[in-house]
């Protein structure tokens, strides 16, 4: 094996496993992506070369990459300002992970197969469906598909989750008819997010191509052919037909249109059902003011609308000569700047977390309660008791005196 020059571009298929939570719901909402245009994001080039660092160092370990080939590999790598201390100790966590679920595949069967950044294709159940495995092994029985996921967003459970599934179908392609498998185990590693522990999922074999064939297949025809009803809902997120989906304007304009049982006071119910539209509808209308903005910004033009400057704030051209002026005209430097310590985050970031960690044990460091927020029942956070709380404050907005 040759080492990578550069990270190499994901292909991603029309139906793609990343995008299976919506076009399983939403059919047509893939042939409609696909008429629009779909730009890289830093964050997607970043997971990127994530994965190219992590297939190196796996690679070399499995003595599938030559030392010099893995030097040369390093020496781009580290020409990379992304390349940052966090961002390899975040890559390094994946990459012990990888080589502990590979160690115990070989504890189970000393010819386990081992597979990395293998293209998976499903297929044979959604046109021209693939994706890329990022670590698979077969031992004993059991195929386990491993999923790096470099972002800081939220927990991705691998549960019941479309993508990790797809590709697990995409693996059992690969290796049911060489090897005898009876369970499959779908995880997930978000080295980045909350405590940094990976999660699985495990279920017969039998259990995900049922679920392939009978849930999978005839919604990826209608999804395919571009046909089904448009459904809104959370899977709109980051759907590129987002700002400008008819149905998805027509379902949150709806909340205009509802009949309230008390025209002149919210009751509790109302109130409940209106919380549970906000974030739907701020994430709709900032879509569609971000896609406003980049419009004008292109030169066209909405009617009653126009592109206008911002505040804008004073800023040094040429820090240097700044100090050079101040310096020269006998203005003690001293005087220029002030001695301040850095934040929680940045200290972190230049020492490391490990160091910090030690260093800077509670009560040097502490995590105060979050403020109090109001959360769907269905939020995994703990419930705060209203009676716990002291000193009620009455929000009821009073007139001036």
């Amino acid at each position: 094996m040759t080492a990578l020059s550069a990270p190499a571009e994901r292909a991603h298929a029309v139906l793609s496993a990343s995008g299976a939570h919506r076009w399983l719901i939403c059919a047509p909402s893939a042939r409609l992506e696909e008429r629009l245009p779909n730009p890289s994001s830093p964050f997607a080039e970043e997971g990127t070369l994530a994965h190219a660092v992590a297939e190196t160092e796996l690679a070399r370990w499995l003595f599938r990459l030559d030392g010099a080939d893995y030097q040369d590999a390093w020496k781009t790598y580290l020409q990379d300002p992304r390349v940052t201390r966090d961002f390899r100790d975040a890559v390094k966590r994946y990459v012990d992970f990888a080589i502990e679920r590979i160690q115990d595949a070989r504890s189970r069967n000393k010819d386990a197969v081992i597979l990395l950044e293998e293209r998976l294709n499903y297929s044979y159940l959604v046109p021209e469906g693939f994706g890329t495995g990022d670590l698979i092994t077969v031992a004993d029985g059991v195929l386990e598909v491993i999923d790096l996921k470099f972002g800081q967003g939220v927990p991705v459970s691998p549960e019941h989750n479309p993508q990790a599934m797809l590709y697990g179908l995409g693996a059992l392609a690969v290796t049911d008819m060489l090897y005898d498998i009876h369970t499959v185990r779908l995880t997930i590693h978000q080295p980045r997010v909350g405590d940094g522990e990976p999660r699985s999922w495990e279920l017969p074999k039998a259990d995900l191509f049922r679920w392939g064939y009978h849930f999978v297949a005839p919604r990826a025809d209608l999804a395919w052919r571009g046909e089904g009803d448009f459904v809104p809902g959370e899977h709109c997120k980051f759907c590129r037909a987002a700002a400008q989906c008819r149905a998805r304007a027509e379902h949150n304009l709806a909340l205009e249109q509802r009949d309230f049982a008390d025209p002149e006071l919210l009751g509790d119910f109302e109130i409940a059902h209106i919380l549970s539209r906000i974030e739907p509808l701020l994430s709709w209308a900032t879509a569609v003011r971000n896609y406003a903005l980049e419009t004008a910004k292109q030169g066209r033009k909405l009617p009653g609308w126009k592109l206008v400057r911002g505040r804008s704030v004073r800023a040094y051209g040429d820090t240097e000569a700044v100090i050079k002026a101040l310096t020269g005209a006998g203005i003690p430097e001293a005087a220029l700047y002030e001695r301040r310590l850095l934040g929680i985050t940045a200290l972190e970031k230049a020492i490391g977390k490990k160091q910090f960690a030690e260093l800077l044990p509670e009560p040097l460091v502490t995590k105060p309660p979050g403020a109090l927020a109001l959360a769907p029942s269905t939020d995994p956070r703990a419930e705060v008791e209203s009676s716990a709380l002291e000193g009620f404050a009455d929000l009821t907005e009073k007139e001036p005196a």
